[in-house]
């Protein structure tokens, strides 16, 4: 059953699923960053854990939808396939591992590849062109996103990194989102992490996430290139921050 939703509830969930949304149509990451932690303030995590996936998968293949031009099947199936192996060991025995022991190490990863593609000389630095580099990260990303709907962090600085192209890197993270997407659903919802009641919820707020997606997507067509790789990767850069610096103080004991 969906819980009892007052006003303010409405109006938060509304912010979130705004804000969640137009970051995930501008940079093509983020959504379950943002939206994850804000919602399990109001719900229980296992219950927010499942309103992301279920609405994760449809807003990440709207994206993907609008950057249908820029997809490439072939670089990415792999990276999915590797991935797939790993998101039921995520399900069923990461999820039990505190995230913000988890969180740590994935938040310093993000912010030394984000760096390196951001202050490298090269186009295309030669550490994201190893085959072992797409394995481990794809086997991150498979446990990450089964035990919380986050598997974005590492592939993603992976994929910025490897591609020349931006807006090709993220037209194919969100093909990379949405294939792996449904290996998350059924098994999240073999363990009950997905349900009748949040997947309802998440159904009701999806015409506005769309919304916020087309609207950052399309402004994301505008920038010029040069400026947009910057940006993506400085936004990156923070991301990478802030599950860093939440893990830690999580691990103190410090509440925000």
């Amino acid at each position: 059953m969906i819980p009892h939703l007052t006003i303010l509830t409405v109006a938060q969930l509304c912010g979130i699923f705004v804000l969640a949304g137009f970051v995930q149509g501008f940079a093509g990451f983020a959504y379950g960053l943002i939206s994850l932690p804000l919602l399990s303030l109001l719900f229980p995590p296992l219950f927010a854990v499942g309103v992301v996936s279920v609405s994760g998968i449809v807003i990440i293949g709207y994206n993907a939808l609008l950057h249908r031009r820029y997809l490439r099947l072939r670089p990415i199936l792999p990276l999915v396939l590797v991935a797939a192996v790993f998101v039921p060991i995520g399900a069923f025995f990461v999820v039990e591992i505190p995230v913000s022991i988890v969180s740590v190490g994935i938040g310093g990863l993000v912010i030394a590849l984000a760096a390196l593609d951001l202050f490298s000389a090269e186009r295309q630095p030669a550490v994201f062109r190893y085959r072992w580099m797409a394995v481990l990260l794809s086997g991150i990303a498979g446990l990450l996103g089964g035990a919380f709907s986050t598997p974005g962090p590492a592939v993603i600085a992976y994929l910025y990194g490897r591609e020349p192209s931006r807006i090709v890197a993220k037209a194919e993270i969100q093909l990379f989102f949405f294939l792996l997407g449904f290996f998350t659903i059924v098994a999240q919802s073999l363990r009950g992490t997905i349900d009748r009641g949040n997947a309802l919820l998440a159904a009701l707020f999806v015409p506005l996430v769309v919304l916020s997606v087309t609207a950052g997507a399309r402004l994301s067509f505008v920038v010029p290139p040069s400026r947009y790789r910057a940006t993506t990767s400085a936004m990156l850069m923070l991301f990478g921050a802030v599950i860093l610096i939440r893990s830690l103080l999580a691990l103190l004991g410090v509440r925000l």
